[in-house]
């Protein structure tokens, strides 16, 4: 554990900036890590000032009281109790986690709740420095003690940490401890820790505390833990049984806390219920104390906090909710309190790159991704996303597209996928000229047309069965299908109307016509047939629609014509262009699209696509 200090040979100190003046010439800066060209990670810093000066600790040790306190931040370590060391360079520099300031200065701001999780958090470090490593903390006052950014309670004051007590070393340290903490009959050695915890206690909890048990407990301090003889005070590791710290708040906060400790059947009741437990408190109280813990690695990992609590956790009020039924509320934060407590964690969890935490995080993104600002989203997130899509985990990639596309509503297609965009599909829908509206509440039918006259899902003409008078299949001539195909263009020409008119195609057309009863009398009149070829082919030519005025084209013959047999009249078309022949009910469209691109390329986002 003492390996650490190498640690500061590729780190530098951005950003330093003066927070507290302490005692024995130290000042407190707070700063920011800048290690791999990354300046995210805030730092508190330590410095013994007191170049040139008179050792304060002369008549108490031999080292300055910095330097005493890195020698033992490095060996007695705690995961939340004790002020977590990260780094020295000398003597007279420690680096430290991250803490706004020390308990002297910030324990009047803090509510009841944060005290109380507080004073717990102290007494767990007592329990392992004094119980566990067999050591002693001589110096258990506000001054010792430093306050992170979430309100969390760490002990300091490790110049003051002994292995071996003696009568001598009370004597000379008594100078340099804070005086209300010091027992009048501490000359024993024995109980120093718990009068000095009880003394902490009365300077911390108003004695008109709204904490459940708070006045008993501060009568128990005075009673047990400043007995008069020292070896009747309980243990410190009995204190922590006392009601104080047995409500459900400070139980779920120490449970969250000794998560790893914890069997799986314990961590699978526990957060079956917890859901409904913090809905009993307040978000604010909720959001400053644990929302560190419920992000945390071991809870994001956990199968049962997977299925029980982050649904809820994840998930911020919709604002176009109904408030008045309570007990259908299925969050834990309204939006507001979301993003000032939740956002800034889920920012710093996206920076993880493990595979199982970022699972979880796309699993439920759809249900916390409104919380964050659009450019929170294209600066934070979206650069994380993408970095996910590169991966090797086949399940990762496909869960970060369908982020991906949830992200495009909200910043835009051209922030996800680049600007170099083009429009390749047509709209091939019909002009309408009418707004169709369903006064039914039966389906519209979407039968495909074929080019069976007797199937056309939405011809305005009543079918009529010929079947029994069909006899013969007449093909037209050219003249007479020109004729037809003019009438039906006409009746058409507004509701079809295609984007790509100009590529001409040579069409066959077959029109089958309805058979009709002939006279037996009646002889057979042919049309003379034209046999230059190029008259027979179709060239999208402009059809001349005839007048009807009503003129008998047989009256000098006195006669009406007749059909007995079928002539078929055939085009001759070219037999490279024959496989593009379609019925008008009928039509397709074709597209060449030259280069596909099989995919968002590896270089860069931005870059043009072939297409």
């Amino acid at each position: 554990m003492g390996a650490d200090n190498s640690h500061m040979r590729n780190v530098s100190i951005s950003e330093k900036q003066l927070v507290e003046k302490l005692k024995y010439d130290l000042v407190l800066f707070d700063g920011k890590l800048s290690e791999n060209h990354s300046s995210d990670q805030k730092i508190s810093i330590f410095e013994d000032v007191g170049n040139g000066k008179e050792n304060p600790f002369k008549d108490y040790t031999l080292d300055r009281p910095l330097a005493r306190a890195i020698k033992n931040l490095k060996i007695y370590r705690h995961p939340y109790s004790i002020l977590k060391f990260l780094a020295s360079t000398n003597d007279r520099t420690l680096v430290t986690e991250f803490v706004i300031g020390s308990l002297e200065k910030y324990h009047r701001g803090l509510n009841e709740l944060q005290v109380c999780l507080g004073i717990k958090n102290i007494l767990n470090a007592l329990i392992f420095l004094v119980e566990t490593a067999n050591v002693r903390h001589l110096n258990i006052a506000p001054e010792s003690i430093f306050i992170t950014e979430n309100s969390t309670w760490k002990l300091a004051g490790a110049e003051h940490i002994h292995t071996n007590v003696t009568k001598e070393l009370l004597e000379k340290s008594r100078k340099h401890r804070n005086q209300a903490s010091i027992d009048p009959n501490e000359n024993e050695g024995v109980g120093l820790e718990q009068y000095a915890f009880a003394s902490l206690c009365e300077t911390v909890i108003r004695k008109d505390s709204n904490i459940p048990f708070a006045t008993d407990f501060l009568n128990y301090c005075s009673t047990h833990l400043k007995h008069k003889n020292a070896s009747m005070r309980p243990l410190l590791s009995a204190v922590q049984l006392h009601n104080f710290f047995n409500h459900d708040f400070i139980i779920i906060h120490g449970f969250l806390s000794e998560l790893p400790l914890k069997t799986q059947q314990a961590k699978q009741e526990f957060f079956k219920s917890l859901n409904e437990k913090l809905k009993q408190f307040d978000e604010e109280v909720v959001g400053s104390q644990l929302s560190h813990l419920l992000l945390s690695r071991l809870v994001l990992l956990d199968p049962a906090a997977q299925f029980y609590l982050l649904p809820f956790l994840l998930k911020p009020q919709n604002l176009e909710e109904d408030d008045e039924d309570a007990s259908n509320v299925d969050y834990l934060f309204t939006a507001g309190a979301f993003v000032k407590f939740m956002v800034p964690k889920l920012k710093q969890v996206y920076r993880v790159l493990d595979v199982q935490i970022r699972l979880v995080l796309l699993e439920f993104f759809n249900l916390y991704i409104n919380a964050f600002t659009k450019e929170e989203l294209v600066d934070e997130i979206l650069p994380q996303l993408l970095l996910g899509i590169r991966d090797t985990n086949d399940l990762l990639v496909t869960k970060t597209l369908l982020c991906l596309a949830d992200l495009i509503p909200i910043v835009g297609a051209n922030q996800v996928i680049g600007k170099n965009r083009q429009k390749i599909f047509a709209d091939g829908r019909p002009q309408q000229t009418e707004t169709w509206t369903n006064d039914q509440n039966i389906p519209r039918s979407i039968t495909p047309i074929n080019s069976s006259i007797d199937i056309l899902s939405s011809s305005p003409v009543d079918h009529v069965d010929v079947s029994e008078h069909i006899d013969l299949v007449e093909k037209l001539t050219i003249n007479d299908e020109q004729q037809v195909e003019q009438n039906d263009m006409t009746d058409n020409e507004e509701e079809w109307n295609w984007e790509e008119q100009g590529q001409e195609t040579e069409i066959e057309v077959t029109v089958i016509e309805e058979k009709v009863e002939i006279p037996k009398m009646l002889t057979i009149v042919r049309p003379k047939i034209d046999d230059n070829i190029d008259g027979l082919d179709i060239k999208n030519k402009k059809l001349t629609k005839l007048q009807d005025d009503g003129e008998d084209f047989f009256s000098d013959f006195g006669m009406t014509p007749t059909f007995n047999a079928a002539t078929i009249v055939s085009s001759p078309v070219k037999e490279e262009k024959s496989k593009n022949v379609t019925d008008r009910l009928q039509m397709s469209i074709v597209g060449d699209i030259e280069n596909e691109n099989e995919g968002w390329g590896d270089d860069n986002w931005d870059e043009n696509d072939n297409l």
